[in-house]
């Protein structure tokens, strides 16, 4: 039930490799279930609904976002460009990425 309630909170990672995981496992658990099951369950999500706040469309950062999951996994290092605000320069930057953070 924490699953298929918890879709809506992720509504807002779609287009990310962490949306499509919780959907595949979603998709699996589905075919397991009764149908009274998940009749109950839609139900249930007809009648509660997790809130979110305007967000980003994170689908455009698809790559950034699975190369940096990808290199935290693995413990490796990853080259960025940077470019601050404040300057017109831009540097190459090398980041140890330790885990994805939604916030």
């Amino acid at each position: 039930m924490s699953l298929h309630l918890s879709k809506d909170l992720f509504q807002v990672l779609k287009g990310t490799v962490f949306f499509e995981s919780l959907e595949s496992v979603l998709n699996k658990a589905r075919t397991k279930l009764p149908t009274q099951t998940l009749t109950c369950l839609n139900r249930i999500q007809s009648t509660f609904y997790m809130g979110k706040k305007p967000y980003k469309d994170y689908s455009r950062f698809r790559e950034i976002t699975n190369t940096a999951n990808q290199a935290a996994m693995e413990c490796r290092c990853i080259e960025m460009l940077y470019l601050p605000l404040q300057r017109k320069l831009e540097t190459l930057r090398k980041i140890n990425p330790y885990r994805s953070w939604f916030f």
